[in-house]
């Protein structure tokens, strides 16, 4: 079996030096370490770049994106090695950029530098090997820890808690919501031009805070995108009105994301929902993030966009 492993820096692949942890040459001590243990697989590499997670920004994403594309064509899987800052975006944006890909593309990362005896990136690569043999397609993340390897969908990855790099998934709302949902308008457009994003268009997220500010909309704001309280709510008060009609009179659509997936809404949705907010379905606010921000900086349009399940990402 022919695997292509991507390198792209992160924790997984660096060093502790001088009370710091930077990245390093040493990447490779994986598939090291693999066959030492293992066989019967044949391992391609690259390394379009080499950074820590955290400075991760659109153009890398792109660059990565069209990597792992070509990578794909010929092997039978990819493997991503990615930092933990940062991973739930990059695949998010893999899933929603790759999902006509019918091959297994997995992304493992590491809690601490190889050469720690707490780190499980070992475990997390020897756990994506084993998803890369199964061949189910789609966009993947792996983690180890409590002696299992669990696997999560990419579009489907929640935002970390504080203080942890366990990753965690939007649970299941109904058992047809597959992860795989084949060509849609965003893979054609990545296809056709990888490169072809307009940096001058930015999403504004903001996250519901009790007595929150909301900022002035910036000529690059294309739109808005709210992480609402865990119950789908946020405080739909004269503030929030006046901020949503600023927002209508630049034409600048909002969305809601944390408000799907519930039988019945409290009264700030409805009150919201007047405001023309739009909530999605059941959605991480991390794929609803960069599901926006590629439709922005591709000058997609936004509701449509939206209102469609590309790649498993909405979860109902």
């Amino acid at each position: 079996m022919k695997i292509s492993v991507i390198f792209t820096g992160g924790t997984i692949g660096s060093r502790l030096s001088g009370g710091y942890i930077g990245v390093s040459g040493c990447p490779y001590t994986l598939i090291e370490n693999w066959r030492r243990e293992h066989g019967g697989c044949e391992f391609d590499t690259c390394e379009p770049y080499n950074i820590l997670s955290e400075n991760s920004s659109f153009e890398h994403l792109c660059k990565l994106a069209a990597c792992a594309r070509e990578k794909s064509a010929a092997a039978e899987a990819v493997i991503i090695t990615h930092g933990t800052d940062t991973l739930c975006y990059t695949a998010a944006f893999l899933g929603l950029a790759l999902s006509d890909i019918k091959k297994p593309i997995v992304l493992v990362s590491s809690g601490c530098p190889l050469e720690d005896e707490r780190a499980n990136g070992q475990q997390n690569f020897a756990a994506a090997v084993e998803l890369a043999k199964s061949g189910e397609a789609g966009v993947f993340a792996v983690w180890y820890a409590d002696g299992e390897a669990r696997v999560h969908r990419g579009v489907r990855l929640l935002p970390h808690a504080p203080y942890s790099d366990m990753l965690v998934s939007l649970p299941n709302f109904s058992e047809t919501a597959g992860g795989f949902c084949g060509e849609s308008e965003i893979t054609r457009r990545f296809k056709d031009d990888p490169h072809g994003f307009d940096q001058t268009r930015r999403v504004l997220m903001l996250t519901c805070r009790p007595d929150m500010y909301y900022p002035q909309l910036t000529a690059d704001v294309s739109a808005v995108m709210f992480e609402s309280y865990h119950s789908g709510t946020m405080c739909a008060d004269e503030r929030l009105a006046e901020f949503a009609e600023r927002a209508a009179a630049e034409d600048v659509p909002i969305f809601v994301a944390g408000a799907g997936g519930r039988e019945a809404d409290y009264e700030s949705v409805k009150q919201y929902r007047a405001l023309g907010i739009i909530p999605l379905p059941a959605v991480s606010p991390i794929a609803a993030y960069v599901k926006l921000s590629i439709a922005a900086a591709y000058r997609m349009e936004i509701p449509a966009v939206m209102a469609k399940n590309c790649a498993g990402e909405y979860a109902e």
